[in-house]
């Protein structure tokens, strides 16, 4: 049975995918609310799709009230569930949908950047540099290629990056980044001396507060 999916506000976001467990465990509560609603396909990893046009208006292409009730019952009791989740009620005609998606889960990745200190702050350009998936990844490249023996407390860096939650800066790709921490300075770079700065981006932000979700 198929129908047209109006879900706009799901299409514009990336798609996060249900893992097994938890695709299981939503589907076992669609069916403890003995709702008369029906699954579309149980096999859809990124998104389960319930629907019913038990009371809606064939004729008039209208959705019954008592449809919407009920999706809005089954609503409340999965969102109380299973927090985070997506769960977004649409009408089609006279068909009622109930969209169940899994929660976004952010990506995160490290980043090294240079800045030339012959340069007065305000004009400091950056170096390039580099991003790692991960921290020691990042902690390794610093050691092998850019401090040049300056030493560093990396449980520190690591504690410091951890506790970042906001990333003001738009990267127009998708990512956006947090303020930079300076880990050294003073390190010799060709015939330049450059300051070096970490920081952390992430694909997921609230974008009112640019606080990471």
């Amino acid at each position: 049975m198929k129908h047209i999916k109006l879900f706009e506000a799901f299409v514009n976001e990336a798609e996060a995918k249900f893992d097994k467990a938890l695709h299981k465990k939503v589907l076992k509560a669609i069916a403890s609310t003995k709702t008369y609603m029906e699954v579309e396909d149980d096999s859809d990893m990124s998104e389960i799709l319930i629907a019913t046009r038990e009371n809606g208006d064939v004729y008039d292409d209208t959705a019954g009230q008592d449809d919407i009730k009920e999706a809005q019952r089954v609503q409340k009791i999965l969102m109380k569930k299973f927090p985070g989740i997506k769960v977004q009620i649409e009408t089609v005609d006279e068909w009622v949908h109930l969209s169940i998606r899994a929660p976004r889960v952010a990506n995160f990745k490290y980043v090294i950047e240079m800045y030339d200190e012959n340069e007065p702050n305000e004009y400091r350009r950056g170096m390039g540099g580099s991003e790692f998936a991960t921290f020691k990844e990042m902690a390794q490249a610093l050691e092998r290629e850019y401090l040049r023996g300056a030493k560093v407390d990396f449980k520190s860096v690591e504690k410091e990056l951890e506790a970042i939650d906001t990333y003001p800066r738009d990267r127009f790709t998708g990512w956006h980044q947090s303020k930079g921490i300076k880990i050294a300075s003073g390190v010799k770079w060709g015939s330049t001396t450059v300051e070096i700065q970490v920081a952390k981006e992430t694909d997921e932000i609230d974008y009112k507060t640019k606080k990471g979700i």
